[in-house]
């Protein structure tokens, strides 16, 4: 039996996954498991002078949760986001193509805008689907080797709620 601090699979994948320019970070309580991100309101919030009985209960809780990930961050491992692998992944998927289909991909990804031309580019050669499977097996990866490397057991939750067991 595992003394790893069990979180759920689902929670990190939705967090990595989340927009950064929204989100001011995702985090994992080292503790609990249990996976906190923090939005711009409740960044605000916190920073407010306001106390928090004036905010929605739903708010206030997060609000408290963010405080935590502020006020104790060694309890908290981050979370990657997306863009912190998206390139990587863009490159090694347009190097695995074949050569034309490698080199429009390699063309479309070279500086600024990179993603949306990428999006674009994998529509017109028709790898979009292949591309996205791609794509979650790799977050898959990473996210199980983050859950290694700061020792998490990943745990997949069934519809319903049942535990599947771990991902590994």
């Amino acid at each position: 039996m595992s003394d790893k601090i069990k979180v759920k699979f689902g929670d990190i994948e939705i967090a990595m996954e989340a927009d950064p320019s929204f989100e001011h970070g995702s985090h994992v309580n080292r503790k609990t498991g249990e996976v906190v991100s923090i939005t711009e309101e409740e960044r605000m919030a916190m920073e407010s002078d306001e106390p928090l009985e004036d905010y929605p209960e739903w708010l206030r809780n997060s609000v408290a949760a963010a405080r935590d990930v502020e006020e104790n961050p060694e309890n908290y491992a981050s979370l990657p986001d997306r863009f912190s692998f998206n390139e990587y992944l863009m490159r090694r998927f347009s190097e695995h193509q074949e050569d034309k289909v490698a080199d429009r991909l390699l063309r479309a990804i070279r500086g600024k805008g990179a993603f949306r031309y990428f999006r674009d580019e994998i529509r017109r050669l028709n790898v979009e689907d292949a591309w996205y499977e791609y794509r979650r097996e790799e977050m898959i990866s990473i996210a199980r080797a983050w859950c290694e490397e700061e020792g998490f057991e990943p745990i997949v939750d069934e519809p319903g709620g049942k535990k599947k067991g771990t991902t590994t």
